[in-house]
């Protein structure tokens, strides 16, 4: 078996194709079997799994690798490994596309997945429980002595960090990725027609 990068996920080959095994807790694991999809000529004929075949290779490894990260807690993950559970939440489908993942911080004890917009180059910040977040400086340059945490022997800005609305996030990004027609979403005021 070959480990992925995500820990609780392995891909096994039999010559024939390809299964993928999941240990992880997750909503679109079949709870009786570790056996997630599979790709190839390979028949487990296991019920519950997603199969994808010959010829559909892209599209069984973007399967795998959404899975994997689905299924694999933030805090299991490595700081560059990238996290899209909190967007895939959040935003209709056809408009992941438009977002980049970042980095990943911990703002008061939340974990909080940062991604940027590639057309107006503005961020959100999300946490696994739905929550945006915001900071703000409220010390400019504090040296390693001020009392505050430094990563380094350093001056550093001193941030607060807080949790905003739905609104004040997208605001702050400068997109709005709803119709604006979508009646569970209405257009805001600060988005120009």
């Amino acid at each position: 078996m070959t480990e992925l990068t995500a820990p609780r996920t392995w891909l096994a080959g039999d010559g024939q194709g390809v299964i993928l095994v999941c240990v992880g807790n997750c909503p679109d694991t079949p709870a009786e079997d570790l056996v997630v999809a599979e790709y190839g000529e390979t028949k487990t004929r296991r019920k519950g799994i997603r199969t994808f075949e010959l010829g559909q290779f892209a599209e069984f490894m973007t399967f795998v690798s959404g899975h994997a990260y689905r299924c694999t807690p933030p805090a299991e993950l490595g700081p560059d490994q990238s996290h899209w559970g909190p967007m895939e939440k959040l935003l209709p489908a056809d408009q992941l596309d438009g977002w980049m993942w970042m980095s990943r911080s911990t703002w008061n004890g939340a974990i909080v997945e940062h991604y940027k917009n590639r057309d107006t180059r503005g961020y959100l910040h999300l946490d696994h429980e739905g929550n945006y977040w915001s900071s703000r400086t409220v010390q400019d340059a504090c040296d390693p002595w001020c009392g505050h945490d430094n990563e380094a022997d350093h001056l550093t800005d001193v941030f607060e960090y807080f949790t905003i609305t739905e609104h004040e996030a997208f605001q702050k990004a400068w997109v709005w990725p709803w119709s604006r027609h979508d009646e569970a979403h209405p257009w805001p005021v600060w988005m120009p027609r």
